[in-house]
């Protein structure tokens, strides 16, 4: 169990694109900083998105708390997984998601969106949360609830 005063880790790699939902996730994370939860949310990826995901930390004055990661080496990649308390894809458009899978095999919990090709991967015996596209307040109280765990 995750002690007080340890910060909760969060993770996505996905693409920098429209699709993967990035701007509900940073939502998400300024619910959980208004929340006074202690955290720091890495997100691995490059893409076309990449100005629109940073002004949205902007935005929502969560610097602090938001890296943008572009080395997605298999190095920079793996040494995420370890760091990982929580691994989120906030999708909101379907598209394969590799590194959903690399997360259930780490045993990572997963929280994503009610797509259905994301929840073909999802297996029974992985701790996961389902939560609905586009709603960045229960993606939020799903993280909350998740860290409980960690």
């Amino acid at each position: 169990m995750r002690t007080k005063n340890k910060k909760l880790h969060i993770l996505t790699i996905a693409e920098l694109d429209w699709r993967n939902g990035h701007e509900y996730a940073i939502q998400a994370m300024s619910y959980l900083r208004v929340a006074q939860i202690d955290f720091e949310y890495h997100i691995v990826g490059q893409g076309e998105f990449l100005e629109a995901v940073a002004f949205a930390c902007y935005e929502f004055g969560l610097k602090e708390h938001v890296r943008l990661i572009l080395d997605h080496s298999n190095q920079s990649v793996a040494a995420e997984f370890v760091w990982a308390d929580v691994f989120v894809l906030a999708s909101v458009a379907s598209g394969v998601k590799h590194s959903l899978c690399e997360a259930i095999e780490q045993k990572i919990p997963v929280i994503v969106t009610d797509l259905p090709n994301l929840l073909i991967e999802l297996h029974e015996d992985c701790r996961k949360v389902v939560v609905p596209r586009r709603n960045s307040q229960l993606l939020a109280e799903a993280i909350i609830q998740q860290a409980k765990y960690v």
